[in-house]
Formats: structure tokens, C-alpha cells, sequence
């Protein structure tokens, strides 16, 4: 081995051995200085705080949880008693049930101030959506007090009045009324309220009904 590689390596093993001690000496002053008790004493406090933290989630109770019944090939799932209750939704073919109040009444005609007992249903056909009222007493044949076009828009129903295809009573309604007769859904229940006129009587019209075998 040449003297020049000898040197070399001798080099490269005193390097080393300065690096060790070098490491010695700040592990020692390290030590020294109280720093490493410090750091041992933030590692016991964080300890404790995560076993206290871990002890309190034990002593909690478990969620209340409630059956759910399904039919068919629908698996029940359990529900947490926390979830948020379910909201209203118009749908098709449901059906509906309340009083029409007439008030106000002026002139000559079918009218007169009081109550009704009505029905309704929400349904659709060929043409689309509708809504119609009619007497609780009148068979399914009968002509209805109340006949619009529909959309159900989630728990909103929207009148789509075009040119005469909605009625009411005697007379056609028009776009104008739309806004008297669009309905939100609250607690099962729809409302609407508009004024009557077809020329010969007027009147206010307020009903409100409430869908059958909801709670």
C-alpha cells in the first residue's frame, strides 16, 4: 500500500473520531444544561393529557339507536336518534284533505261566505302534473272547484298556468295567478290564498289542506 493512501485513510479515521467526539461533548452539555429534562417532562404531560382524554371518551355512553323497519328486498338499517328528521316532499298520487273559506263575498252567484269541506289530490296524466280540489262530498267524476297544471318542486308545488288550462270555478285563470297559488309544504300541510272575481261575484279564497295519513 503506497504511503499517499496510508495518509489518506489515516485522515479519514481521525475525522471520525473527532465526529464521535464531537457528538460526546453535545450529548453532554446537552444533558447538562437541564434541556433534557425538560423535554422529558413535556413528553409526561402530553402523556397524561391522552390517557385523561382516552379515560373520558370511555366513561361516555353509547349512541341510542332505533330499528327501522323495511319491506321486500330492502335491508333495515339502524338509524341514529340524532339524525335530522326527514322533510317534507310533495309526491304524485298523494292525496289530501281540509276546509276552503270563502269570505268577502260580493254580487250574485254559487258563492257564498263560509266553510267547505274539500279533498285534493296531486297526480299526473298524458299531459303532466296537477293539482285539483274538489268538494269532500263530489265523486271522483265530478268537475273540481280547483284544476292547474303542476310542478312539484321538492317540497314546493309550482302552478304552471298557461292559456286556459287552469280553472277555477267559473273562470280560467291566468300566469298573474301563479303566485297565489304556489304552495310550500310545511308539516304536511298546504295553504294557498287568492281573490275571486269572474265579473258577476267576488270574493277571497283561503283554504287549506292537509295530507292524508301523515302525522
Amino acid at each position: 500500500m503506497s504511503s499517499q493512501k496510508k495518509i489518506r485513510r489515516l485522515i479519514r479515521w481521525m475525522l471520525a473520531l473527532l465526529a464521535v467526539l464531537l457528538l460526546a461533548d453535545a450529548a453532554l452539555v446537552f444533558f447538562q444544561s437541564g434541556a433534557w429534562e425538560k423535554a422529558s417532562g413535556r413528553l409526561r404531560s402530553l402523556a397524561e393529557k391522552t390517557q385523561a382524554a382516552a379515560e373520558a371518551l370511555a366513561e361516555l355512553p353509547p349512541p341510542t339507536v332505533r330499528p327501522v323497519p323495511a319491506t321486500g328486498d330492502a335491508a333495515a338499517k339502524p338509524v341514529l336518534a340524532t339524525e335530522a328528521p326527514q322533510l317534507d316532499v310533495l309526491t304524485l298520487g298523494s292525496r289530501w284533505s281540509g276546509l276552503l273559506r270563502i269570505s268577502a263575498h260580493k254580487g250574485k252567484g254559487s258563492l257564498k261566505n263560509g266553510s267547505i269541506a274539500v279533498r285534493a289530490v296531486i297526480d299526473c296524466d298524458r299531459e303532466g302534473s296537477f293539482f285539483e280540489l274538489f268538494r269532500a262530498e263530489d265523486p271522483d267524476s265530478a268537475a273540481p272547484l280547483l284544476s292547474m297544471p303542476v310542478l312539484l318542486d321538492y317540497d314546493t308545488l309550482r302552478p304552471q298556468i298557461g292559456q286556459e288550462n287552469a280553472r277555477f270555478y267559473d273562470i280560467w285563470l291566468e300566469e298573474r295567478d301563479e303566485e297565489s297559488l304556489t304552495m310550500q309544504m310545511a308539516d304536511g300541510t298546504l295553504a294557498a290564498s287568492f281573490f275571486y272575481d269572474d265579473g258577476k261575484e267576488s270574493c277571497q279564497i283561503d283554504f287549506r289542506i292537509k295530507q292524508e295519513n301523515s302525522t
